[in-house]
């Protein structure tokens, strides 16, 4: 199994240099880790280069800010035939999370793999999802415990619509979910933190659901995260749709 992680960045932070460690921690290698930078200063990219280069990681610095434009361009310098995307601030769960896509892989080639994450906001944690909900990672796959096959021959067909604002990520996964076997595992691979424009309703959100069928729910969900606070609309929202408090 060669694996590719691509980790995006909007800006240079210690989120992006938290990713690069938990990479680096791992017990075993993976082929290659591609990192997509926007907005950053040249002395940054000193500091990056400096300090987080490594053989098999390779940085990308973007002048468009669009987290999908970032990841298509990965794409061009990506030959790894597993595919998993860990974005800035994302880390794995353990140090032997590749060690155990290898096993998958192994046991179940050419197959996307669906594992648990753990979400983060603040002081709360909640598992996606728990073993009584695990059918749903296939409904609703989180890119933080999504991996796929990959091939560097049919790049056209993994490209994100960059038109998709909000939930490319999900529209994707979705298409290729059509394409492959897949299988999910109770395994829980990554650490998610909480509080961007996938899970955080805000006027700009509602804004870019504008003439879609998702526009009137998101009103719903930003006046309720504004009536209950942002901790507490979590709270709510994840426990109705399965995920266990842990």
């Amino acid at each position: 199994m060669k694996l590719t992680i691509i980790t995006i960045s909007k800006n240079f932070s210690f989120d992006l240099i938290k990713t690069l460690k938990s990479v680096n921690n791992q017990s075993i290698e993976p082929f290659q880790h591609i990192v997509v930078v926007s907005g950053i200063s040249d002395d940054n990219i000193i500091y990056l280069s400096t300090n987080h280069s490594i053989s098999y990681r390779y940085f990308i610095y973007n002048k468009d800010s669009s987290i999908y434009n970032g990841m298509n361009l990965a794409f061009n310098i990506t030959y790894g035939n597993y595919l998993y995307f860990l974005n800035s601030g994302d880390i794995f769960y353990n140090n032997d999370c590749i060690k155990l896509i290898k096993n998958k892989f192994l046991q179940y080639p050419n197959t996307i793999f669906l594992f648990q994450t753990l979400q983060v906001y603040n002081d709360l944690s909640f598992l996606r999802y728990p073993l009584n909900y695990l059918y749903k990672l296939k409904m609703y796959p989180s890119h933080q415990g999504f991996i796929v096959p990959f091939n560097s021959h049919n790049i056209s067909f993994y490209l994100f619509n960059e038109n998709n604002y909000i939930s490319a990520d999900s529209e994707w996964m979705k298409k290729l979910l059509l394409l492959y076997d897949s299988i999910t595992f109770d395994n829980i691979i990554s650490i998610f933190y909480l509080g961007g424009i996938s899970n955080f309703p805000t006027i700009k959100t509602i804004k870019l659901k504008y003439k879609t069928n998702m526009f009137y729910l998101e009103i719903i969900k930003y006046i309720f995260r504004k009536i209950v606070g942002l901790r507490n609309y979590y709270r709510i929202i994840f426990l109705i749709n399965g995920c266990e408090k842990v």
